[in-house]
């Protein structure tokens, strides 16, 4: 499963970035300009020519026919001799050991044209007037050298380097650096806005979920209301440290949230029209994503429509014990039966709603995994589904192995997306644990969704009205 995007997608993407782009392409660009200006340090390049003009001995022998040949075969020669160590052991000496032998040799370089019999010298230096005494240094030295070494005098000084003409660095070019840091900037801040996306998109709406996970929605479900949390006081009073906005019997079943509850159900009553599914997992990405108050809302909303419904709290690794709320048994979960100290029969807790049975988690053991692997496991579900019409299982997030044992014992599994938070990259590895494992995925809930169906609660206003 991959992710990927369209033109028109990627196009939306920095249009909305827009403005990062261009300030972070405008930031390198201005500190490409002060780098440039005012933190390197500038270099010079003066450079002196040489003209290999005839093959003259000190003698002044007379000139041969093949003199000018023989210039030009000397070139290649006198690159090699200027050069040399010798030679730059002599200049260094000249300079009074301001530089050494190997410091001169980086800032040396020797060009000649095959054409011509011309050899210049360019010297690099921070010190423009520095720059040009090296340079015919190099110069007259290898002069003196040649006739010396060679018994020739065929090497003029064709042209001095002078300070005067070093008014411009080589380096840095401003104009140059300016344009490198833009592009730099603009590659850095629209890569960063690609790489973003790519893996911090998240999932917000039915077509992301269909596009990005390829499984079905089987519904959403908006942000609750304040009306929504009766729940609350009612833990309070029980002493629960946490609460659930769940539905009760009191709830209208006109408000948005019991009718996506609604639409979930149904959805998956169509999917047991058509395939066997008396069991559900219920599962998610990351902590927090809603699993837990949806599947017992499914759960509720099954019981309410005839179905007997159990509702089994399987997250054996949360550090309190969440017990359905208005359930009369407080005394074994589900880890008491798994580890051979209770019987099914002593685990069934029934509550406030008619038809719907639930199984707390119970202590949290050391080895939740193996538990729920285990033969007692299998045989309880297998017991329950003598009994019961639906079984819905609420489960840890997929970072935990216990979903993907799980999935392997029931007849369908629900991912539980939280809108705008669950990123693409995390909902499609969970789907593929789930996968690896040959587990039939129901669909997905796309759960806190920020639309609080203001067409809904209309609608019901207008059917109230008339």
């Amino acid at each position: 499963m991959e992710q990927s995007f369209q033109i028109k997608e990627f196009l939306m993407i920095f249009k909305k970035r827009m403005i990062f782009i261009i300030v972070v392409s405008l930031s390198f660009t201005l500190a490409g300009a002060l780098i440039s200006y005012y933190l390197v340090t500038p270099v010079y390049e003066s450079r002196s020519d040489l003209l290999v003009n005839h093959t003259a001995t000190t003698e002044d022998e007379p000139l041969s026919s093949t003199d000018i040949e023989m210039n030009l075969r000397l070139i290649e020669t006198y690159q090699l001799i200027i050069k040399s160590k010798r030679i730059r052991d002599i200049v260094a000496a000249e300079l009074n050991q301001t530089y050494t032998s190997n410091d001169l040799k980086r800032k040396l370089r020797v060009e000649t044209n095959a054409d011509s019999q011309i050899i210049s010298l360019y010297i690099e230096d921070n010190d423009p007037e520095m720059a040009a005494e090296i340079a015919n240094t190099f110069a007259s030295i290898f002069q003196a050298e040649v006739t010396a070494l060679m018994n020739m005098n065929n090497v003029n000084v064709l042209t001095k380097a002078e300070p005067a003409d070093l008014n411009d660095p080589i380096r840095p070019k401003p104009i140059i650096y300016t344009i490198v840091s833009f592009l730099i900037g603009i590659m850095y801040s629209c890569t960063h806005v690609f790489l973003s996306a790519y893996f911090n998109t998240k999932l917000s709406s039915r077509t992301d979920v269909e596009k990005y996970l390829q499984v079905p929605l089987l519904g959403s479900v908006g942000i609750f209301s304040k009306g929504f949390s009766h729940q609350k006081e009612h833990n309070k009073q029980k002493g629960t440290a946490n609460y659930l906005h769940l539905i009760s019997r009191t709830t209208p079943s006109t408000t948005p949230a019991f009718e996506a509850y609604r639409t979930i159900r149904t959805n998956i009553q169509f999917q047991r029209s058509i395939r066997s599914m008396q069991s559900l997992l219920i599962t998610s990405s990351e902590k927090g994503d809603g699993k837990t108050v949806t599947g017992i809302n499914l759960a509720i909303v099954m019981a309410i429509d005839n179905k007997k419904t159990v509702v089994i709290d399987a997250d054996l690794r949360k550090a309190e014990d969440h017990r359905f709320p208005g359930s009369d048994n407080s005394q074994y979960g589900l880890t008491n039966y798994l580890a051979g100290y209770a019987e099914a029969d002593n685990i069934l807790s029934d509550t406030s709603f008619p038809n719907l049975t639930a199984i707390s988690s119970g202590p949290i053991p050391p080895n939740p995994a193996e538990l729920l692997s285990s033969e007692r496991m299998d045989q309880l579900l297998e017991q329950l589904r003598s009994q019961f019409d639906m079984i819905i299982i609420d489960s840890t997030p997929m970072f935990f192995s216990d979903p993907s044992i799980l999935a392997t014992k029931v007849d369908g599994c629900v991912l539980i997306v939280n809108a705008g938070v669950t990123k693409v990259n995390h909902a499609q590895q969970s789907l593929e644990q789930l996968k690896n494992v040959d587990a039939r995925i129901s669909g997905a809930v796309l759960n806190k969704k920020k639309d609080k169906k203001k067409h809904l609660a209309n609608y019901y206003a207008y059917v109230k009205r008339y």
